[in-house]
């Protein structure tokens, strides 16, 4: 089964063997493979990968952008911007993001996507293509290895 991974606050993924016609997004390479680590303790959604063939790659998204911003609304964080997907209903949307130290403004429209998170719940969501990594903290003594 090939995942694709998309914007989700607990990292989900698209199922495409499990998503019937029509409703899936395009199998494909990313357009951009991730070029920097994201900034440490940085406000906004750090894209780590833009699929191709989705409302990401023809907005013009690539991979080391910040989302910062969706419609006016501040994004600290991909939680947030799972926020702002399921609101737009799948209206065009004025995305902000931080590239290099410049803010750009692009516009995209979220595609509905069958989605599987971790726990192999597959539901229905609006995405626009984009993945990311979750990094969480644990504590020493949940981790044997630590030192």
């Amino acid at each position: 089964m090939k995942r694709i991974l998309l914007a989700g606050a607990a990292a989900l993924a698209l199922s495409l063997a499990a998503a019937p016609a029509g409703l899936a997004l395009p199998a494909g390479r990313a357009t951009d493979a991730p070029t920097a680590q994201p900034p440490p303790f940085a406000a906004g959604a750090w894209v780590e990968e833009v699929i191709a063939d989705t409302p990401a790659a023809r907005a013009g998204l690539r991979a080391g952008d910040v989302i910062v911003a969706v419609n006016g609304r501040t994004i600290a964080d991909y939680a947030d911007l799972d926020v702002a997907m399921a609101a737009s209903g799948g209206r065009p949307l004025a995305i902000e993001v931080e590239r290099g130290g410049t803010r750009l403004r692009l516009r995209a429209t979220p595609v509905l996507a069958f989605v599987e998170n971790p726990y192999a719940d597959v539901q229905r969501r609006w995405v626009l293509g984009v993945s990311h990594t979750e990094y969480r903290m644990v504590p020493c003594r949940e981790e044997p290895d630590c030192e």
